[in-house]
C-alpha cells in the first residue's frame, strides 16, 4: 500500500487545498530550559512539536486498504520545515522521527527538539531580572501555509537558577513568510548571587568603616586598610567577570562595587594622610600649619630657632607638646572624615536604591533598512 501511494507522491511539493492556504496545526509543548548563559547571552531549551495538517494524496479507502493509520519515516512524505530565526545549533532529539498518516489524510508528526539560541537579557536590575526570549519560526520554503498554533508549558524543574513563569505564541499573520513566534519569560532567582557578591561587598565596606576604631600612631591602621582594599580588588576582578558587559544597560551592580571600590581607596588615602600628620617627623610646612592652628608658639618657635642655647629640659617639654597637639590635630581630621564619608556612604546607597527602585532600561533596537 505504502508503495503504491508513493509512485506518483513528491516529497518537496507542498500538499494543496484548492486556492486557500494549507492550515497547519502545531501544538508547541515547553518541556525544559537549560544552560542560561547571561555572559553570551544564551539560553538552551528543549521543545516538542506536536503537528498535523491535511494531505489529500495520501487518504485512502478503509474497505479496500483496512487500515486506520499507518507510521512512516518523516523524510518520505512532505512535512512542514522550519528555520528558527534567533538559534543556532538545533539538534534532534529523535535521530529518526516518524509521521503518522491516518486514512482521512490527516497527518501527525512530533518533533522533539533541542534548541540553543541567543537571547537579549535585561540585566539592568541583575540579578532581579525579567527577561523575555524568542524562538522565532519561519517557514521559508512554504509560502502558502496558515499556522494555528497553540503552546504548553510543562515545565516541572523549577530549582534552577532561572526558571520560566510564562510562555505565549504569536502567529506572523501578514508577513510574507509564514510563521509564528514563542516567547518565553524568563526570571532570575537572585538569592545565590545576592549571598555570594553582594553581601561581601557590603561586608567588605562595614569592616572598613570600623577600621576607624584603630589607634592612628601604630601601624595596625594602615596595615588593616591595604589588606582590606587588595582582598577587594581581587574579589573585584572575579565579580566583574561573573557580570555580563553590554553596549548599553550594564548592570547596576558594576557601578556599586565600581563605587565601593573607589571609596576603600579614598579611605586608606586619607589614613595614610592622617598618620603621617600624627607622626613625630613632620615637614616644616606641616609643622607650620599644626602651630597656627592651634595658636601655638609662633613667636617662641622663632625665637627658640634663633636662639642655640636651650636646655635640655625645654626642649624635651616642647617635643611633647608639639606631639600632643599633632595627635590632637590628627585626631580631629580623622574624625572629620569618618563623618564626611559616612554621609558619602549613607548617601550614595540611598541614591543607588533610589535608582534601582525608580529607573528601567531598555535596550535599542538594532537599525532596520527603510
Amino acid at each position: 500500500m505504502i508503495k503504491y501511494f508513493m509512485e506518483n507522491y513528491s516529497t518537496v511539493q507542498q500538499p494543496r487545498n484548492g486556492s486557500h492556504p494549507l492550515w497547519v496545526k502545531v501544538i508547541v509543548r515547553v518541556s525544559n530550559v537549560l544552560d542560561v548563559d547571561i555572559l553570551r547571552y544564551t539560553m538552551s531549551s528543549v521543545l516538542l512539536l506536536n503537528q498535523s495538517w491535511y494531505d489529500h494524496r495520501l487518504q485512502w479507502n478503509r474497505t479496500e486498504y483496512p487500515y486506520s493509520a499507518i507510521t512512516v519515516p518523516w523524510n518520505s512524505v512532505w512535512t512542514p520545515s522550519f528555520v528558527i530565526r534567533e538559534a543556532h545549533v538545533v539538534e534532534w532529539k529523535d535521530s529518526s522521527p516518524q509521521v503518522k498518516i491516518h486514512s482521512n489524510g490527516w497527518m501527525y508528526y512530533c518533533l522533539p527538539l533541542r534548541i540553543d539560541s541567543n537571547c537579549n537579557f535585561e540585566l539592568f536590575h541583575y540579578p532581579e531580572d525579567l527577561s523575555e526570549c524568542l524562538l522565532s519560526f519561519f517557514s521559508l520554503l512554504d509560502s502558502e501555509l496558515m499556522f494555528d498554533v497553540s503552546v504548553e508549558n510543562e515545565i516541572e524543574n523549577v530549582k534552577h537558577e532561572y526558571h520560566v513563569t510564562r510562555v505565549t505564541i504569536q502567529v506572523s499573520a501578514g508577513f510574507r513568510i509564514p510563521g509564528f513566534t514563542m516567547k518565553l519569560k524568563i526570571k532570575h532567582t537572585p538569592v545565590k548571587t545576592v549571598l555570594s557578591l553582594v553581601v561581601p561587598s557590603f561586608a567588605v565596606l562595614v569592616a572598613d568603616m570600623f577600621g576607624f576604631l584603630l589607634p592612628i600612631l601604630d601601624n595596625e591602621r594602615i596595615s588593616f586598610k591595604i589588606t582590606l582594599l587588595l582582598g577587594y580588588m581581587v574579589f573585584h576582578s572575579s565579580l566583574v567577570d561573573a557580570l555580563p558587559g553590554a553596549s548599553a544597560c550594564n548592570p547596576l551592580l558594576i557601578y556599586l562595587f565600581n563605587s565601593i571600590l573607589l571609596l576603600l581607596f579614598i579611605s586608606m588615602i586619607e589614613t595614610l594622610i592622617v598618620t603621617r600628620l600624627a607622626s613625630e617627623d613632620l615637614p616644616l610646612w606641616m609643622r607650620w600649619r599644626i602651630w597656627l592652628c592651634f595658636g601655638l608658639g609662633r613667636g617662641q618657635s622663632a625665637q627658640r630657632e634663633a636662639k642655640e642655647k636651650v636646655t635640655e629640659t625645654e626642649n624635651r617639654e616642647e617635643n611633647t607638646n608639639r606631639r600632643r597637639h599633632r595627635q590632637t590635630f590628627a585626631n580631629k581630621v580623622d574624625r572629620l572624615f569618618f563623618i564626611i564619608y559616612l554621609a558619602i556612604c549613607v548617601l550614595f546607597h540611598s541614591a543607588f536604591v533610589g535608582v534601582w527602585l525608580s529607573k528601567d532600561c531598555f535596550s535599542e533596537p538594532p537599525p532596520r533598512k527603510p
